[in-house]
């Protein structure tokens, strides 16, 4: 497979690779907050608070570090009826 030059990365529909992707959690340094402006967990708790339930559905090639951590945070919260 051949590389793409930055310049064309740049203007590609591509928004991140799988070394992007690996290591990535919800907040904090290398997260989908900081690089995407969205914090999964703030979601997860906003559909939890509209509809009772939420469900995380991860289709990407990482090592699901953003669904681990907030359940963590959940865990830690006590709110597993959540």
């Amino acid at each position: 497979m051949e590389l793409l030059r930055e310049n064309e990365l740049i203007w590609s529909p591509v928004v991140a690779n799988n070394r992007m992707n690996r290591k990535r959690t919800a907040s904090g340094v290398n997260s989908y907050e900081k690089e995407l402006n969205f914090n999964p967990g703030i979601y997860i708790d906003k559909r939890l608070e509209e509809q009772g339930y939420a469900k995380w559905l991860d289709l990407c090639c990482g090592e699901g570090n953003a669904l681990l951590q907030y359940a963590n945070e959940v865990a830690g919260a006590k709110l597993y009826a959540r």
